[in-house]
């Protein structure tokens, strides 16, 4: 068979080395349009193993990453990282209320327990409950290399996906016609309507920031304050955090691929950034008592439905012919698509 990902994101890798594993003689490509793979949103991201605590409002969300988190670990147990004291807290403010939030992880069975208020919270009062839960950090530069040494010598980067035929399977890179395929599978996450006779998704996208930062955090600790206009603080490596805003971590929000793409090239002058830093910062400090040292940020794509006007992130295979699209945003997700697309592969070919 001969196959190709478009895309070398952590989606795409996960899929390709999963095809070679599991399909004999398979004559794969994958394609990428930046000069380096693993760059993109994969890699800037919060770093979060989700068992579904950050969905109240998505049983089907929490329902992926249940599945998802153990295979995760399975998968790829050199980059799972556990959290001593990852605390979800739950504010009187927010669009979920204690009791309807214990009742929604209680229906998945899910693992917490019940703490007091940590001294770091400002306005205790504010805060209705504290859980602590087990979920994990990934460590992105160990999971990027992990996929690297299996399908780096398959990546043929700086090689844009212009034109997809689903039904003959022709690729066209770069402009011109590169060759002809028994299944070309879509995994840009930017760009999954690519090939398709009418669009598969309708979206909308987002320029999202994250401050990467040191902290007075130990790296077993990580606050997540649910569930509306609040803040989190998520391990990304053994001495650093990032930390999130829904109010200003959305930067820039897009109607079209092509706009993202534009801001993406561009992306954000060094006072921009200084000002969403300072944004996010000041946010994440009207609750949690929190030092900052030295700090970056982080600029990723965000794709979602555009009639998703909740907190789901699901995960959707649409298939045309050879054509596969893989539209997801959750690391954790990943088995449900690379099964789908597995199982597709006898009736589909």
């Amino acid at each position: 068979m001969k196959i190709c990902v478009i895309g070398s994101g952590f989606f795409g890798l996960h899929v390709a080395s999963q095809l070679k594993k599991k399909v004999r003689n398979c004559s794969l490509d994958v394609f990428e349009s930046k000069s380096s793979p693993f760059t993109g949103a994969a890699f800037n991201n919060q770093c979060r193993l989700h068992l579904g605590f950050h969905y109240p409002r998505s049983g089907y969300t929490i329902y992926q990453s249940v599945l998802g988190f153990d295979r995760f670990r399975s998968e790829y147990p050199v980059v799972c990282n556990p959290i001593a004291s990852n605390f979800y807290a739950i504010h009187k403010d927010g669009y979920v209320s204690a009791e309807n939030y214990f009742a929604v992880m209680d229906s998945f069975h899910l693992d917490y327990s019940e703490q007091k208020i940590p001294s770091f919270f400002k306005n205790k009062s504010n805060i209705e409950a504290v859980i602590k839960v087990p979920e994990q950090w990934i460590n992105l530069k160990s999971l990027r290399n992990q996929l690297l040494s299996f399908v780096s010598e398959n990546i043929k980067c700086d090689s844009t996906v212009s034109e997809v035929c689903p039904k003959s399977g022709k690729v066209f890179v770069n402009g011109r016609l590169y060759d002809e395929y028994d299944l070309v599978i879509n995994a840009t996450y930017t760009n999954p309507n690519i090939g398709a006779t009418k669009p598969f998704y309708e979206l909308k996208y987002e320029l999202a920031a994250l401050v990467n930062c040191e902290t007075s955090f130990n790296k077993d600790t990580a606050v997540t304050v649910m569930d509306g206009p609040f803040v989190s603080i998520y391990p990304s490596s053994t001495n650093t955090h990032t930390l999130s805003s829904v109010l200003y971590t959305p930067h820039v929000n897009c109607n079209s691929v092509s706009e993202l793409s534009a801001y993406v090239r561009k992306g954000l002058d060094i006072s921009a950034k200084a000002s969403v830093s300072d944004k996010i910062i000041n946010h994440v400090s009207e609750f949690i008592d929190l030092k900052i040292g030295k700090q970056s940020m982080w600029l990723s794509t965000k794709v979602k439905l555009a009639s998703d006007y909740g907190d789901s992130r699901v995960t959707q295979v649409k298939r045309e012919g050879k054509l596969v699209s893989v539209l997801c945003g959750k690391l954790d997700a990943v088995f449900e698509a690379s099964d789908n697309i597995m199982q597709g592969l006898n009736y589909d070919l």
